[in-house]
């Protein structure tokens, strides 16, 4: 996995910096990196737009969609 890892990677995000609940607000998309970074929720080393354009290409699905259909 190492040699995966980019010598210059363009936004870096820690563990610590950044907790379960705020990574799942913003790929959920009820706020951005950039919002949460200025409320002290977070701490972006590098492009944090980046970041943001990531979680807008995943899908948002509706949470009563029918499991089985008639």
């Amino acid at each position: 996995m190492r040699s995966m890892l980019s010598p210059t990677p363009t936004i870096g995000l820690k563990r610590r910096y950044l907790d379960a609940a705020g990574l799942a607000s913003v790929l959920g998309g009820a706020t951005t990196l950039g919002k949460l970074s200025e409320a002290g929720g977070a701490k972006v080393e590098g492009a944090g737009v980046k970041f943001d354009e990531l979680a807008g290409m995943l899908d948002t699905f509706k949470p009563d969609f029918n499991i089985v259909t008639p």
